[in-house]
């Protein structure tokens, strides 16, 4: 069942009606304009976070600019190092170069030195045998040289061919003037042969051997022997004055 209702008491009110629209410019009230309300400044934006504030770039760049310089200057203290080791080793290259020509150039001094005294020394020597043979008989076709006693000292050769020489004495040669053979032919004959010399060789006597030649003596022959004689003193002297010989 529905519940009883008491009807309200509470007066209603009517709507207000609309005031009469009136023709009279007099009668018309112009409208009450709303006030305007002044708009609040906007507040500022944050700033994000991602953006950088305008002198950023320029720290930026200077920070690039340091961390360049600084690359730089190890790169140039590196370079100094590197050509520092480099230029001491080419100095001690050098010096090691120096030192070795310094021991070549003494080494040289040295024997530059000693080939100065041997050649003074041979000088010497060779001043000694030039002198000496002066003094000597020399037979050059044979490269020998004798020292003449006073009894032969007019001793005199004549070169026959080959290695071979013919012996006399101006003595021996004026007292058979008219025997041509005689005068070269007197006090025999001397010849130089390769090799080693062969014992048993009638009419020819042994004077000296060397290492690749020996020298022997032939007696003259008996026609020449028989005219115009040699002392056999002279021709003994002759072989002994050969046996005594030098080489040129």
């Amino acid at each position: 069942m529905e519940p009883n209702r008491t009807p309200s008491t509470e007066p209603t009110s009517s709507p207000t009606p609309f005031p009469a629209f009136s023709s009279d410019p007099q009668l018309v009230q112009p409208m009450a304009q709303p006030e305007a309300t002044p708009l609040a400044a906007p507040e500022a934006l944050p700033t994000p976070e991602h953006e950088l504030p305008v002198d950023a770039p320029k720290k930026k760049g200077r920070k690039g600019l340091k961390v360049f310089l600084v690359v730089l200057l190890v790169l140039v203290a590196l370079a100094a190092i590197g050509y520092s080791v480099y230029a001491w080793r080419q100095n001690d290259t050098n010096s090691s170069a120096v030192t070795a020509k310094e021991k070549q150039i003494s080494v040289l001094n040295g024997q530059i030195t000693e080939l100065k005294s041997e050649a003074a020394k041979t000088k010497e020597s060779a001043a000694v045998v030039e002198s000496t043979n002066d003094s000597l008989f020399q037979v050059k076709e044979l490269g020998i040289g004798l020292t003449l006693p006073d009894s032969i000292k007019d001793l005199t050769y004549t070169y026959v061919g080959g290695d071979s020489v013919t012996f006399s004495t101006k003595t021996l040669a004026d007292k058979d003037a008219a025997t041509t053979v005689c005068i070269t032919t007197n006090l025999g004959e001397l010849s130089k042969v390769t090799g080693k010399y062969a014992a048993g060789v009638a009419g020819k006597q042994l004077i000296k051997q060397n290492a690749s030649y020996y020298l022997v003596y032939e007696a003259a022959d008996n026609n020449c022997a028989d005219t115009t004689p040699a002392a056999p003193a002279e021709v003994q002297i002759l072989i002994d004055t050969l046996k005594k010989g030098t080489e040129l």
